[in-house]
């Protein structure tokens, strides 16, 4: 999660720190020499613990939601020059273009699923789901 994402999830939680403070500041007031310091204290930890919490939320939309899904193969996979593979792959309804490199062992065919691993500007790098029903031993050609 990123620092802006944390400062409005810290912003939002305002009022309920502010509340319980004003509600420690109002019990205290009177009991203790620094009944201020304390509610101080109980607003700083508030918006702490409150902060700590919402990073541990997983994001759902947007580039941080794509890695660990899993997608359906639109294309067989093609070697490239470089040695990895290239194919297309459906992700919410859109087609995107989707890259495994060499060594995974099996080259995913067209309607079997693949696991994002994570993303290099418009291409999702992918590697084979855990049960392939439809993937294919990688052979070298002979050249």
């Amino acid at each position: 999660m990123s620092i802006s994402h944390r400062l409005i999830l810290l912003l939002v939680a305002f009022p309920f720190s502010a509340a319980l403070a004003s509600g420690v500041y109002l019990f205290l007031s009177g009991r203790l020499e620094y009944d201020l310091l304390i509610a101080a204290i109980v607003f700083v930890l508030s918006e702490l613990l409150l902060g700590y919490a919402a990073s541990k939320i997983p994001a759902s939309v947007g580039r941080e939601a794509i890695p660990g899904r899993e997608v359906e193969v639109l294309s067989d996979f093609a070697k490239q020059q470089c040695g990895s593979y290239i194919g297309y792959v459906q992700l919410d309804g859109e087609r995107w273009r989707a890259c495994i490199r060499r060594g995974e062992g099996t080259v995913p065919r067209t309607g079997s699923r693949v696991r994002v691993e994570s993303i290099d500007g418009l291409t999702l790098l992918v590697s084979r789901a855990s049960n392939p029903p439809h993937a294919a031993p990688v052979s070298e050609p002979n050249e």
